[in-house]
């Protein structure tokens, strides 16, 4: 089965440089924008099947983005949402840019702050709860940029600390799952037009 994670479009406190936790920020016009072109670069992609199933966090930014995919897709399904793709909740540094936060919290000890390993385990199991559930379907998971980070960070064997899985606005991972062998990564952290440059650019290698 194929598995793409998308990042939400941008929004105001990204466009601030603001952390971003649980703080039910919506969409700015750049932001729809991106996710309306991150819906026509997946409407490229060769899923099986009866389509995908979108599933996406609670949060308003990200059921935006989920929405504005949808379009692009012609999906008639209706857009779930779950809570593990809920963004890691940063206690009181959320609102905070990083020059308060370093002031306030040197040491990155947030009170409130959600455990790696708490928000790794959470996204993980819910990932795979979520394959089970859909028994088999392809799905688009429309979550934020640190909990996304944090999946494909595991996958990819690092750890978050080192900021190499660091993800865009709108970026668009695509995976493939098989019970057997697991989780592959087929495309990692690209933009709508990245994206429909190497799906273009595979199709007419097919041909």
């Amino acid at each position: 089965m194929k598995i793409i994670i998308v990042r939400h479009g941008e929004t105001a406190w990204n466009a601030e440089g603001r952390l971003q936790g649980r703080e039910d920020v919506p969409l700015n016009d750049i932001g729809r924008q991106q996710a309306t072109d991150a819906g026509r670069a997946i409407s490229l992609y060769p899923f099986s099947g009866p389509g995908p199933v979108i599933i996406s966090s609670p949060l308003q930014r990200a059921v935006e983005t989920a929405r504005l995919i949808g379009r692009e897709l012609s999906y008639n399904g209706i857009i779930q949402t779950d809570h593990d793709l809920l963004e890691r909740d940063y206690g009181v540094a959320s609102g905070l840019m990083r020059e308060e936060r370093q002031r306030l919290y040197p040491d990155a000890c947030f009170p409130g702050l959600e455990g790696r390993l708490a928000a790794e385990t959470r996204i993980v199991q819910g990932v795979y709860r979520l394959i089970n559930e859909q028994a088999g379907r392809d799905l688009i998971l429309v979550s934020h940029g640190e909990i996304s980070h944090i999946f494909l960070a595991y996958l990819r064997g690092e750890k978050t600390e080192t900021g190499k899985s660091a993800l865009k606005n709108a970026a668009i991972s695509c995976l493939e799952y098989r019970k057997d062998k697991g989780f592959a990564i087929e495309y990692y952290n690209q933009s709508a037009a990245e994206l429909t440059a190497l799906l273009k650019e595979r199709k007419k290698m097919n041909e």
